[in-house]
């Protein structure tokens, strides 16, 4: 039988998609909420509406409790009886900006707040908006038990033709979710729908009119059902709009000249019955990253890039940093502050929502944005700081001695660059042993300005203060074991004349040659160039985009090289000035000075710290990596994975095909992005690559733009994203003068374990310095503190004994004081895991993503490929 002719049942689900801030404030948004929810409750208790769904985020409910306490009974009654229907989310997120575990905590969070109201979360994957979905969403789905999805955009023009709506996504590992694709997105039928007109008399004659103006579209999701089904699913609703009156009497009204079954319900009863059909659906496989149906913002990722970097630095502090510390000072002290973790995570969540950290916004919302991941980053700091102090003073340290602590699971050779201040001139470091460290002195600067103020009988009585030495140096091949803390101390250097004396070997040779940086690994002889484009970008806030001529704007007019060898470290220093226009179309030039160090004391991995100051508008600037053989494809880390990415194949026909978007082949990736068998490159912040003519890796380093929307761009026909009657001015997206830096590490080793070398790298150095002299340098530093913890013992350490294994998290678990160890298995292979505490084996359980045992007293597992595993040790089985 033909779709046509079928009769359908139609399960119309009234919703609104709440987005928490975009050209509005959240500020804005809270005000419209709070009157939505009021009226909605009342709407409920008069029975004029069965059930409404909030856009599967928690956050909504936390938002109006915040200011409506008092109707928190209420709240309840109505979402534990399914008429108020929220989850599995915190926030809507945009999955290719934001890092692996912040996605399992945005549902882990969502989750758990349902629970907290006594309230049961909608079952569904419900992502109607979000740019593009990453092919390990199945399997953290399934870990959350949650088996069914619902989504818009990222399906790809084969995909839809061949398998239709209805499918099994397939993800990695064989991971799937029964997935529903919104064929024309989630607000269209609520665009049809007469809120400000309909009343009691004249609702059959709205009811005919909207079956008139919708007959298109539902006829075109019946032809993409592809028999598989007589079930449609129809929400009925809008970005923050209105609760829908005379609904039901609507719907009544529809029922009495359509042809087919319309059925008020909600997205859980739908699937219900969708699943009743035991359909052997077609099946999808990959990731749903494809603007056929609808944009995907392809070049979103390095939007606003000042706000990435921040975000992402903010989580490797998190969860690389001051997780595992707590953890740590937890076992040692039973005491682990975690509202304070759930105000940090709340504060991210809300960051990454929906359009929030893609930047694609006004600038007084992406001040807030800014704004909130700043007071994150100061929890996390003052944390930090208090743990640490804390610990120094239970160490007995001395004045100018300090300690370093190693938050990873497993052992280590530290090699960072620290900051330090003494009263010393010149100066040396020695362990507990008495063991001289190696390091080499990047920076010394005196301080002598300072001033010391005491109180007397006559006021205050101001000294001048004694000066100090402010040092930057970096520390190479220091030993570590797993959770240890290494205490070190600071000593005068009593023979400076071999200070820094040049003992480093030669490993790299690096060299300019035009606008080239030649760089020749001397041990396996493989050879890079490095050079950086800037293009105009005539896109907006959502998208680059190229002018019809594409042309590389940025013209070097000086150059320089210099390099100085240290003891084990050689630092190379390239400065390149490009002369550019200040803006699109201005016959004005300025000058962007770009400074590249690099740090060499490996043999085969080098370090690049890359400086600049915006100096123009409207420009693309890309840090281009050229290698001399050819590779069709790269490989990058993911959201708990490591994949591969070739030239996306329907790039020559996207327009015959009616795409609303190039599919580009600019991507993303979370931490690391290479060529196979040649390097890889490490950095934390930038998001996004390209790979060019098979032997070139684009990174973009920062977009320059001016409007939030513009019409008709190259890559994107038609209306603007999201405000097509007009462009919103974002001088803020301009990053006008704005300093930007980044670290990278090109690793020239073959068949190693990518990821792990790469969270390494990105991860910051945990230490503390006990010191008088500059005690702004931390401002937690500046209280006074009480000694109360005194039994610290350096020599307890969890590890895991698996050298390939890499720990995402380690933190204390959400409802019992046990351990949770959360990460992936990244190689082609399976691996094997065990757990040593003191040397000794432990059992540990298997948990899922909720926390729940699924498997218990395990001596060892086998991981694959890409399959996550989460840990839960109990707190009781090890003593400390």
């Amino acid at each position: 039988m033909k779709a046509k002719n079928k009769i359908f049942d139609i399960y119309v689900v009234p919703h609104t998609h709440w987005d928490k801030e975009w050209y509005f404030t959240k500020q804005d948004s809270d005000i419209l909420l709070f009157d939505n929810i009021n009226k909605l409750l009342d709407m409920l208790d008069n029975n004029e509406i069965d059930t409404f769904t909030y856009d599967g985020q928690f956050s909504i409910i936390d938002d109006y409790l915040s200011y409506s306490q008092n109707n928190l009974e209420r709240i309840k009654y109505f979402t534990q009886n399914k008429k108020l229907i929220v989850g599995p989310w915190y926030t809507q997120p945009d999955f290719f900006n934001i890092t692996s575990e912040s996605i399992v905590r945005n549902l882990l969070y969502g989750i758990n707040g349902c629970k907290s109201i006594g309230a049961k979360h909608l079952n569904i994957a419900y992502v109607p908006d979000s740019f593009g979905h990453n092919n390990q969403m199945p399997q953290i789905y399934n870990q959350f038990g949650i088996n069914n999805f619902i989504y818009w955009r990222g399906i790809s023009k084969d995909m839809l033709d061949k398998n239709g709506i209805v499918n099994n996504w397939i993800g990695l590992n064989n991971n799937k979710v029964l997935s529903y694709n919104l064929l024309f997105g989630y607000w269209p039928f609520g665009a049809n729908y007469p809120y400000q007109t309909i009343n009691k008399s004249n609702i059959s004659i709205q009811a005919k009119e909207f079956l008139k103006n919708t007959s298109s579209l539902l006829n075109e999701i019946k032809l993409k059902s592809k028999d598989a089904t007589n079930k449609i699913l129809l929400p009925l609703g809008g970005d923050q709009a209105p609760i829908m009156k005379y609904l039901k009497d609507f719907i009544n009204e529809i029922n009495k000249v359509s042809q087919d079954n319309w059925i008020l319900s909600d997205y859980d009863t739908f699937f219900e019955k969708l699943n009743e059909d035991k359909t052997e659906f077609p099946i999808i496989e990959g990731e749903l990253k494809f603007p056929f149906l609808s944009r995907i913002h392809k070049t979103i990722g390095s939007q606003r890039q000042d706000i990435k970097n921040l975000m992402k630095h903010l989580e490797v502090e998190l969860y690389n940093n001051l997780e595992p510390l707590m953890s740590y000072w937890f076992l040692t002290t039973n005491q682990y502050d975690k509202y304070f973790i759930d105000k940090i995570i709340k504060n991210i969540l809300t960051s990454q929502a929906h359009d929030s950290i893609g930047g694609c916004n006004s600038d007084r919302t992406n001040d807030d944005v800014m704004s909130r991941i700043t007071q994150a980053l100061d929890m996390v700091e003052a944390l930090k700081t208090m743990i640490l102090k804390n610990i120094s003073l239970n160490l007995s340290l001395s004045n100018e001695e300090f300690i370093i602590y190693n938050s990873e699971l497993f052992n280590i050779n530290f090699n960072k660059k620290i900051k330090l201040f003494s009263k010393y001139k010149y100066i040396d470091i020695f362990d507990e042993n008495n063991n001289k460290i190696e390091f080499a002195i990047l920076e010394k600067k005196l301080h002598n300005e300072g001033m010391v103020v005491k109180p007397s009988i006559n006021g205050e009585d101001v000294s001048q203060a004694t000066g100090f030495y402010e040092y930057d140096i970096f520390i190479t091949n220091l030993p570590f074991k797993a959770m240890e803390i290494k205490k070190l101390n600071i000593r005068e250097n009593l023979s400076p004349s071999i200070e820094n004396i040049a003992e480093a070997k030669n490993n790299f040779e690096i060299k300019l040659d035009g606008k080239f940086i030649c760089i020749n690994n001397l041990h396996t002889n493989k050879k890079i160039k490095l050079f950086l484009e800037a293009q105009v970008d005539a896109g907006d806030s959502y998208d680059y985009s190229p002018t019809n001529e594409n042309k590389i704007i940025n013209e070097l007019i000086s150059s320089a090289i210099y390099s100085k060898k240290y003891k084990h470290l050689e630092k190379t220093e390239v400065t390149l000035v490009y002369k550019v226009p200040t803006s699109e179309n201005s016959l004005l030039e300025t000058k962007q000075k770009f400074i590249f160090t690099f740090y060499n004391y490996e043999n085969l991995s080098l370090e690049l710290n890359l400086k600049t100051t915006n100096k123009s508008s409207e420009i693309r600037w890309r840090l281009i990596d050229q290698i001399e053989e050819n590779k069709d494809f790269l490989i990058n880390d993911q959201c708990y994975s490591v994949i591969s990415r070739k030239h996306n194949p329907y790039l020559p026909k996207w327009k015959e095909q009616s795409w609303k978007e190039a599919p580009v082949n600019i991507e993303s990736f979370e931490s690391f992005v290479g060529f196979e068998n040649n390097h890889f490159i490490y950095n934390n912040g930038i998001n996004e690559y390209e790979l060019i003519d098979n032997n070139k890796l684009a990174l973009t380093l920062y977009r320059s733009v001016s409007v939030l929307g513009r019409n008709n761009l190259l890559w994107r026909p038609g209306r603007a994203s999201g405000t097509s009657e007009f462009n919103i001015s974002t001088n803020g997206s301009k990053l006008s003068y704005k300093k930007l830096e980044y670290d990278i590490k090109f690793d020239f080793q073959d068949n190693i374990n990518y990821a792990r070398e790469s969270k390494k790298f990105i991860t910051m150095p945990l230490y503390y310095q006990k010191q008088n002299l500059n005690n702004l340098y931390k401002r937690y530093d500046r209280f006074l503190l009480n000694e109360k913890y005194t039994k610290i013992k350096l020599d307890n350490n969890i590890i895991i004994n698996s050298n390939d294994f890499v720990v995402k998290t380690f933190k204390k678990a959400e409802f019992s004081d046990d351990l949770i160890i959360r990460g992936y298995n990244p190689l082609d292979k399976e691996i094997s895991l065990s757990i040593l505490y003191k040397k000794n084996l432990i059992k540990f359980d298997l948990v899922n993503l909720k926390e729940e045992v699924i498997d218990s007293n395990k001596d060892s597992i086998n991981i694959n490929k890409n399959q996550i595993v989460t840990i839960l040790i109990k707190k009781g089985d090890i003593s400390w």
